[in-house]
């Protein structure tokens, strides 16, 4: 739990959004609900966000200490109601990220290396032809 003072008020961390717009659904919920809430973009996120128009951290939000447990509950409500809209997810396994980054790092080294050995190869070869005179 982080804990941030700022005035007489006690900040706490809520969530960490993906981008700006994560960022401003989740705050106008609570906003809705009268929870102030305080956003701070995390290391250079805020410079990245005015130089590329989007930031690589994200953005955290922070609520008073008194109404974290109102904001959790509404937060995961809305994610509930979210995941409910999507239709069968509930009967889906879990995705298994680690074999699918496996994978996709297979794929890339042999993308790239398939074509490095067949010019390595195609060098050797046809420098061992001119080493030998061979048409």
């Amino acid at each position: 739990m982080i804990i941030k003072k700022e005035g007489n008020k006690q900040w706490v961390f809520l969530v960490n959004t993906y981008d700006s717009i994560e960022e401003g659904m989740l705050a106008s919920i609570l906003a809705e609900a009268g929870i102030p809430v305080l956003k701070k973009a995390k290391g250079s996120g805020a410079y990245m966000e005015i130089f590329m128009g989007i930031s690589n951290t994200g953005m955290d939000l922070y609520v008073p200490l008194a109404s974290l447990a109102e904001a959790s509950q509404l937060i995961g409500l809305e994610m509930g109601l979210k995941e409910k809209q999507e239709k069968g997810m509930e009967d889906q396994e879990p995705v298994d990220l680690d074999r699918k980054r496996r994978v996709g790092k297979r794929l890339i080294t042999f993308t790239y290396l398939v074509p490095l050995v067949l010019g390595l190869f195609y060098i050797v070869i046809s420098g061992l032809m001119k080493l030998l005179n061979v048409e």
